[in-house]
């Protein structure tokens, strides 16, 4: 009975540590998560974010730098950060800066064809003539045109304002530019890299109020909404600029997507072998007693895969909607592809001569000058 006893004391004791010993340890990794959670100074961003917006566009810091037992704050990892990109050899950084260029420009074109063409139904001459005349400045900067046209010359020497402004935005599809990529921009510059843009927000556009048939959207877009016969001509010639625009040049748009769709699905799958546990101690060690590091580079590769889910559905509908550009109306095809020379950034992409339509465009921005 004695022996029962001491059995039965023994085992409670051991349950009553191990349940002390699981309790200590949940608050614990609760506490270091919501540390590792937090949003850093002066941002909306978490160090997560941060950390996998540096990985997309570059292989340092490895994420055994970070995920370590001794990474204890958000401090130290972010300075991780910083003295990891210093370190990276000038070739590294050159690559960095190109492949932050490919993604801004692939972003760029994706969301520019999805907002402006679900926007072309409700458009009228007037903001289509608007959008195509800063697109086709765009489009012919630093290209030698025809003699004359004064005003179109006028127009690109003086940075004409070719900003982008989709006609209408469906929804909430433009997600803000993360402000902490202000600091990776200053770390990339500071290391040899430009200050081109790294945005990588998830500007998703949805498709889904769009629908299919643009053919038959040509009828209720292109209202005269008080037009001037400048602007319907400059719009008119649209339809001569979508002959010129093959099949060949609308698949580099979705090449630019297809680009942004691959690394990222590379930087995932990096992110994934690095942090995989080489020994059950490792993975033992962090399941039940994190560093800040670890929970930081976690949420880092479980961000990244939720950015990968979304890059497939938006390059998925990208094809959809392109596949449909292909066999529309030249008139909506030389439009869309106007309005895209004016959302993404200049020499983005490649596309036919466009100063048969110089005589159009400077006689738009004559009577636009003029009113003004």
């Amino acid at each position: 009975m004695n022996a029962a006893l001491i059995v039965l004391t023994i085992v409670g004791l051991l349950v009553t540590v191990t349940a002390v010993a699981a309790a200590v340890a949940g608050v614990r990794r609760a506490a270091v998560t919501a540390q590792a959670r937090k949003q850093l100074p002066g941002s909306s961003e978490k160090p997560a974010q941060l950390l996998w917006q540096v990985r997309e566009v570059s292989e340092s810091p490895h994420l055994r730098f970070i995920a370590d037992k001794n990474m204890t704050n958000t401090d130290l990892a972010m300075i991780k950060v910083e003295e990891t990109l210093s370190a990276l050899p000038p070739g590294h950084r050159q690559l960095a800066r190109m492949q932050a260029d490919e993604l801004v420009n692939a972003r760029a074109v994706r969301t520019a064809v999805v907002d402006n063409l679900a926007g072309l139904p409700d458009a009228t001459y007037r903001d289509l003539a608007d959008g195509v005349s800063k697109g086709l400045v765009q489009g012919m900067s630093g290209k030698e045109l025809p003699a004359g046209h004064k005003h179109v010359r006028k127009a690109i020497t003086a940075g004409e304002d070719t900003s982008s402004k989709p006609l209408r935005s469906p929804g909430a599809s433009l997600v803000p530019a993360d402000p902490v990529m202000g600091q990776i921009q200053t770390w990339l510059r500071q290391f040899g890299a430009t200050g081109q843009s790294l945005s990588t927000s998830s500007t998703f556009a949805q498709l889904a109020d769009m629908g299919m048939g643009l053919a038959a959207d040509m009828m209720n877009w292109g209202r005269p909404g008080g037009a001037s016969a400048e602007a319907r001509r400059l719009v008119d010639a649209m339809e001569d600029l979508g002959e010129l625009v093959t099949p060949a040049y609308l698949w580099q748009v979705t090449e630019y997507s297809e680009t942004a769709l691959q690394n990222t699905t590379a930087a995932v799958h990096r992110m994934e072998t690095e942090l995989a546990a080489k020994k059950r101690g490792e993975a033992f060690r962090r399941t039940w007693w994190p560093s800040v590091g670890d929970k930081i580079a976690e949420d880092a590769l479980a961000h990244g895969r939720q950015v990968l889910a979304r890059e497939h559905q938006a390059h998925r509908r990208l094809i959809q909607a392109m596949d449909e550009i292909a066999v529309a109306d030249p008139k909506l095809r030389g439009t869309v592809w106007a309005l895209l020379l004016r959302d993404v950034p200049e020499g983005a992409i490649d596309g036919p001569d466009l100063r048969p339509f110089t005589p159009a465009l400077d006689a738009y921005l004559a009577t636009r000058r003029g009113r003004r």
